[in-house]
């Protein structure tokens, strides 16, 4: 056989190799590393989390308590909700939650509490009152969870901490495309104006204002008022009046829309305003009010109700 024969067998026989390597894979043979490290985490897992904590892993948690309402529904949407042993008192979503052990304040946790959970691992969005007595039984882990994109990220390290890292990006790529595809909803549609109520009880669960923003934003609208808390106050019925925001959104989730809008001041306002009015019977306040795996349910939500398809509001 001569050498040229020689060298076009073995070109072809590269070939044959390269095809079938992408075959099995589906994507360049350069690639496969990260995939296949990807999908079989590795331990131990080593990070630094947002407090500056470097913290490291020996192994996929079993015994897991969340201090935080979004994360406790990460830890659900991403399949390990039988993993977690204790949540904080505002964990209510999903219904597997309520099932789940109360340890109490997310901020001044039941540490005896904790204790019965046994955690190998404690997820937190702030530091709680003396960490060092929750470092001295279990990791700590503090997560930011200011909006979408902080929400993101802490949704891919909850997954690569529980050894899910496959299916963590699987969920934030579906997520990310949903709000593509929202974003496309309202592209060219004039923003809407909206003036945000909140309640007693949001603010004591320490409302982002920023966040709420951010999701105005995403469901074309623009909140009147941004800014600090003392812009919400109900007293100022005369501002809002001078505003005249197309929406009224009520995010009071201990009062109904009718109940808010009885309190004093609000009467004559309303005898005046087109103000649409959406409320708590309107949709989930959660989704608006909490950073997580539902965010985008409210974005669409209010989608329907400030750019409706048709005549009028969504029944």
């Amino acid at each position: 056989m001569t050498s040229r024969a020689k060298n076009i067998i073995l070109a072809v026989a590269l070939v044959g190799l390269f095809v079938l390597v992408v075959t099995l894979y589906g994507q360049d043979p350069s690639e496969t590393p990260s995939t296949i490290e990807n999908s079989t985490p590795e331990y131990p897992f080593t990070f630094i989390d947002d407090v500056g904590r470097k913290i490291t892993v020996e192994e996929a948690p079993t015994r897991i308590v969340s201090l935080d309402a979004s994360l406790t529904e990460i830890l659900f949407h991403l399949g390990v909700g039988e993993r977690v042993m204790g949540v904080d008192d505002r964990s209510n979503h999903p219904a597997g939650a309520g099932a789940v052990a109360s340890v109490g304040s997310s901020v001044s946790p039941d540490l005896a509490a904790m204790g019965s959970a046994v955690p190998q691992i404690v997820l937190a969005i702030e530091e709680p009152f003396e960490p060092e007595l929750i470092l001295a039984h279990a990791a700590l882990v503090v997560l930011n969870m200011g909006g979408l994109e902080d929400m993101y990220r802490s949704m891919g390290l909850v997954g690569r901490i529980s050894g899910i890292s496959t299916d963590a990006d699987a969920a934030i790529s579906s997520m990310r495309a949903r709000q593509s595809s929202l974003a496309r909803r309202i592209a060219g549609k004039e923003p809407v104006s909206v003036y945000v109520e909140l309640g007693p009880e949001s603010r004591g669960a320490g409302a982002n204002l920023d966040f709420i923003e951010e999701v105005l934003g995403l469901a074309g609208s623009k909140m009147v008022l941004p800014g600090n808390g003392v812009a919400y106050d109900p007293e100022r019925i005369g501002v809002i009046e001078a505003l005249n925001p197309d929406f009224l959104l009520i995010l009071d989730p201990s009062s109904s829309a009718d109940q808010v809008l009885s309190r004093p001041g609000w009467d004559d306002f309303l005898a005046k305003s087109q103000s649409q009015i959406v409320g708590p019977s309107d949709i989930e306040i959660d989704t608006i009010l909490r950073p997580g795996p539902r965010s985008l349910d409210g974005v669409e939500r209010l989608i329907e109700y400030f750019h409706p398809k048709g005549q009028g509001l969504p029944q």
